[in-house]
């Protein structure tokens, strides 16, 4: 809108799981093989070493819970955005975030958040496995994810 700050970026992030569980359901994929390719398939490709994308004893409590019984249509207003459009408009999605933990802490429980303050964590990739990003980015390369209200 003219006179006022842009926002920057594309809002999808907080669509993404949602669109995409919707895809896999309509191509009859499981549950299993979207967390494989959400997570796991993730972390091994990039070499995160921290540890993720396992429910197992000493790695990350971060997990999220859906329910796949509600279905609705991806509306601006209802998401947490700063951007006041998303281009999904009106897509129809077969699938509910109810709860998100991080660390183990329950941080998000329909749809509201739990926590007031930023939480971070330094995501820590081993390897470089693009060449063109290799002079760049090499060994032990860092990020950050960020959880913010």
């Amino acid at each position: 809108r003219l006179g006022q700050a842009p926002v920057y970026g594309i809002p999808g992030v907080e669509t993404f799981l949602p669109l995409l569980f919707t895809e896999f359901q309509k191509r009859n994929f499981s549950l299993q093989k979207l967390a494989k390719f959400t997570s796991y398939n993730v972390v091994n490709k990039y070499h995160v070493e921290n540890k993720k994308a396992q429910i197992k004893t000493g790695f990350d409590a971060d997990l999220i819970i859906i329910d796949p019984n509600i279905k609705s249509k991806i509306s601006a207003k209802n998401l947490f955005s700063k951007s006041n459009w998303t281009p999904f408009e009106g897509r129809e999605i077969l699938m509910q975030l109810t709860h998100t933990f991080l660390a183990g802490e329950l941080v998000f429980e329909n749809n509201e958040f739990l926590v007031n303050k930023t939480q971070a964590q330094e995501l820590i990739f081993k390897n470089c496995l693009n060449k063109k990003f290799t002079y760049n980015f090499c060994e032990n390369l860092k990020f950050s994810r960020f959880f913010n209200k």
